[in-house]
């Protein structure tokens, strides 16, 4: 996968603060938002230099209707595209 300048970023970041060590696992919040996509996908990028599991979460919240349902799709494509295990939860924000 290309390095992006944000994935750049983010491994200087990772560097300059010792954030990451060799075999970590790091489960990313993905709400399928730009910001938890560019995050993960820049985490992919570090993946085998830190020999990371990475693992992606993703909560439907059932709020936004078939919006919320078309997110969850969108992570379960990602995550399967980049090769990273997806738990994908469902709660039922309006009934409680």
């Amino acid at each position: 996968m290309k390095h992006s300048d944000f994935s750049e970023k983010v491994r200087s970041t990772v560097e300059r603060h010792g954030m990451l060590e060799d075999g970590d696992t790091i489960i990313v919040g993905l709400s399928g938002g730009a910001d938890s996509t560019a995050l993960l996908c820049a985490l992919c990028d570090l993946k085998t230099e830190y020999n990371l599991k990475l693992i992606a979460a993703h909560v439907n919240h059932g709020i936004r209707g078939a919006e919320s349902d078309r997110d969850e799709a969108f992570c379960k494509r990602l995550a399967a595209k980049l090769g990273v295990q997806i738990y994908a939860f469902h709660i039922d924000i309006p009934s409680l």
